[in-house]
């Protein structure tokens, strides 16, 4: 199993400005899609096997036991050697479906086409890439989704030193790459070379990894250690967690030549997918294909997972224009973030026939921050005064309510729906008068002739932009409205996400609306340590900068106490919050997915904390019953079972784990 998402190093940038849309199985408007022509035979298989350019030996028979080789298993436990699994049982109940069925098309539709497509470097730190990185590469380690335990991919084995600073990790000497070479200490070495390699532009990923940790250094073909320059509770994590590339293709390649090669192009991986070459069709579409000998396809861990033989990205640079393609039948899954959609295009014929499905799954899904981003290098939004009269205009629970159906909750902090919300942060409201008093201490005292307000200093307009994909006017319209009352203008200039990204990443911004998604373990580094605030191309895009924070986040990571890391993400959250850097605004503890029945999926439809992304990784397709979706979609007497809407799976099993937990009973 990989669930990739849970130990990512930092927060991805959404690919959305309000919610995350997405859709998904069916087509695009090119000739080779299967989206128009729901017809399509998908009976004979689309997995492919690559070309085995490796003839060299499978296992390297002269490693001894001691240093990973044959018989390691049996003496690892006495060595010190650590392992993890999940039992069969467990497997079955809450991680994935053993009896899933290969094969079909899955299409999904993505708001913008990335920049990029390789893992590694400048302008791939985005969801779409985080998608394509968990499906064509694998960590040394992953967690369990149920007790965020390590669990094994790459490595079977691991150990760390007394001290707590060395990380040893054994290789599974069945590990291959798709074109048969086997995955060795010499590719550990490889991408820890690239990744800390200042060519590839993505500054944070090179402090990250360069200033945490020394050269990984190799004891054998499949068992190097790697030494954390600081004592830190998740190094271990973080360094099991990044993906591994080839050496033989990366060989000596510097980071400069590595972007610049591989652009629309990416080395081949050692997971379950691929990216032919023929398959990236810039500003269009972008489709993997399953590997039919992909090595661990017969794991245990892997039983049930990545089913679909194609899966295809394809731009769909509007929201709303996704939602008639899924209502048309051209797409097969659409993640619904946007309430007024869920109450009023979901409730059709279609879905009380049950020929399509709703869902609504709660699960413990970490919540990302989500917000109006002030970048506070610029007037007025360097001054606090000016932040926390925005803030106070921004009429949250009227949007909540008017538009969003009560779908949704405040957010209060920058740990939502997480024990690291700190319950004492304040709770700003829409509150005019408090702004407009605020906003006279600041310096607007006076109004032009246009109605706009004036700094009585610098004689300048209170005038900004907001660059904005279309789909999300519905929510900035009111916002926009409600600040114009008050003498504010918020110009709202239209862009795609490219050009959002290029602005954000360049600092050429005054207000963004940004949506990073969650992660378990929260790390704060990326977006609010002082020293990623002057480093453009870092998530922290508002330039927040605060001494006290710097030395708490830096104390958090070397806490092994998970009550007193509890303390201090709280205490955290507290000056994040006082310093009022993002008008912060709401979350959901769900997913709400649409989708036609001829998809089938586990029986809690995604992991205890994952999101839609999980419908690449435990779904399937059954081709036997399109042919009764179709039908159906024309005749009106066709029904399937339509099932509940709301999916209560995981805070049930939260229930039982606990009266589990009082009773002493096993929760299987």
């Amino acid at each position: 199993m990989k669930t990739g998402a849970l130990i990512r190093l930092y927060s991805i940038l959404a690919v959305m400005i309000i919610g995350v849309g997405v859709a998904g199985c069916g087509g695009d408007d090119t000739p080779d899609s299967n989206g128009a022509d729901n017809t399509t035979d998908q009976s004979e298989s689309m997995a492919v096997t690559l070309p085995k350019t490796y003839d060299g030996p499978q296992i390297d028979s002269s490693v001894s036991a001691e240093d990973g080789g044959i018989g390691f298993e049996e003496i690892a436990e006495s060595r010190g050697w650590q392992t993890g699994t999940i039992n069969e049982e467990t497997y079955r109940n809450y991680i994935a479906d053993p009896s899933a069925r290969k094969g079909g098309m899955l299409v999904s539709a993505i708001i913008d086409y990335p920049a990029v497509i390789r893992p590694i470097g400048e302008d791939a730190n985005t969801t779409t890439i985080a998608l394509l990185e968990n499906l064509i590469y694998e960590p040394l380690i992953d967690l369990n989704p149920l007790t965020l335990e390590f669990i094994p991919i790459l490595a079977t084995h691991w150990k760390v030193s007394e001290d707590g600073q060395t990380y040893f990790f054994r290789l599974n000497p069945q590990a291959r790459f798709s074109d048969g070479y086997p995955v060795t200490t010499d590719d550990v070495l490889a991408t820890y070379k690239l990744i800390t390699d200042k060519g590839t532009r993505d500054p944070f990923t090179v402090q990250w990894f360069g200033g945490k940790y020394d050269s990984p250094q190799k004891i054998s073909t499949y068992v190097f250690s790697v030494r954390s320059k600081e004592k830190n509770w998740k190094n271990m994590l973080y360094f099991g967690g990044r993906v591994i590339l080839p050496a033989h293709i990366i060989g000596d390649m510097s980071g400069e030549e590595f972007i610049k090669k591989y652009k629309y192009d990416t080395p081949l991986g050692s997971g379950p997918y691929t990216v032919l070459r023929e398959d990236v069709k810039t500003q269009s579409t972008l489709t993997l294909t399953r590997i039919s000998d992909w090595w661990r396809k017969d794991a245990p861990l892997a039983h049930g997972q990545y089913n679909f033989d194609r899966i295809k990205l394809v731009k769909i640079a509007d929201y709303g224009l996704q939602v008639q393609r899924f209502l048309a039948g051209e797409l097969d899954f659409y993640a619904v973030n946007r309430a007024q959609w869920w109450k009023d295009k979901f409730n059709g014929d279609e879905f009380e026939r049950g020929i399509a499905k709703k869902r609504k799954i709660y699960n413990d899904n970490p919540q990302g921050l989500q917000g109006w981003a002030f970048n506070t290098r610029r007037a007025p939004f360097d001054d606090p005064l000016v932040r926390e009269a925005l803030i106070l205009l921004i009429p949250r629970q009227e949007l909540i309510e008017k538009i969003m159906h009560n779908e949704y909750h405040i957010s209060d902090s920058y740990f939502s729906n997480s024990p690291y919300e700190n319950p004492n942060n304040p709770k700003y409201r829409y509150n005019p008068e408090k702004a407009i008093g605020l906003l006279k201490e600041a310096g607007y005292t006076k109004h032009n002739s246009e109605g706009i307000l004036v700094n009585e200093k610098t004689g300048k307009p209170f005038v900004f932009e907001l660059p904005l994909l279309k789909g999300s006017e519905h929510i900035m319209e009111p916002v926009q409205q409600k600040l114009k009352d008050v003498g504010i203008k918020m110009e709202i200039r239209f862009v795609d996400f490219a050009q959002r990204t290029k602005l954000t990443d360049e600092r050429k911004f005054d207000v963004a609306y940004v949506a990073y998604s969650g992660i378990v373990f929260p790390n704060p580094f990326g977006q609010l340590h002082s020293s990623m605030a002057a480093e453009q191309n870092t998530n922290n895009i508002t330039g927040f900068s605060n001494t006290v924070a710097d030395s708490l986040i830096d104390i958090e990571l070397t806490t092994f106490d998970h009550a007193e890391r509890l303390r201090q993400l709280q205490m955290l959250d507290s000056i994040f919050m006082a310093e009022k850097h993002y008008a912060l605004a709401w979350y959901a503890p769900f997913t709400r997915v649409v989708y036609w029945s001829y998809l089938s999926q586990p029986k809690h439809y995604i992991s205890k904390v994952g999101d839609y992304r999980d419908i690449f990784q435990y779904w399937w397709y059954e081709a036997e019953k399109r042919p009764t979706v179709e039908k159906g979609r024309q005749d009106k007497s066709v029904t399937m079972a339509v099932g509940e809407t709301d999916v209560m799976f995981w805070p049930d099993y939260k229930k039982r784990a606990a009266s589990s937990a009082t009773t002493g009973s096993s929760l299987q």
